[in-house]
């Protein structure tokens, strides 16, 4: 099982999750948060820059492909709206792409909750499966 949560407060988000992945009959220990952009310069962390934080429960593999394409499709927005648009389309998209692949009924759902961070706004959202709220 995995634990994660999400809190949207006056000056931003807070987003958590727990460390361990269960694989079969083990259980090993994964970071479940990953924030992007990965590297931070010096003064990145401004309040214009572009920044978001995701985390998932469900099939790993799943959600790291989620996040790694929306991260992707995420970088050409110029405003909080257009990023967060731009990431709801892109795990769209991966659902029917992969919807198409798996036989019907066998493609992984998760859930992912994420914040974006942007010219002092920000927004927190969660994705069950393709459903993004």
């Amino acid at each position: 099982m995995t634990i994660v949560a999400g809190f949207k407060c006056s000056d931003g988000i807070v987003l958590c999750a727990d460390t361990q992945e269960t694989i079969q009959i083990s259980k090993t220990h994964v970071p479940k948060l990953r924030i992007e952009p990965t590297r931070f310069y010096p003064n990145y962390d401004s309040t214009d820059e572009l920044m978001v934080a995701f985390a998932g429960a469900g099939e790993g593999p799943f959600i790291d492909k989620l996040v790694s394409r929306a991260w992707e499709d995420a970088q050409v927005g110029t405003n909080i709206e257009e990023v967060s648009k731009d990431i709801e389309a892109s795990i769209k998209s991966a659902y029917k792409e992969y919807g198409e692949i798996y036989q019907p009924g066998y493609c992984p759902q998760v859930t992912l909750l994420y914040g974006i961070k942007m010219h002092g706004q920000s927004l927190l959202f969660r994705a069950d499966g393709p459903v993004v709220n």
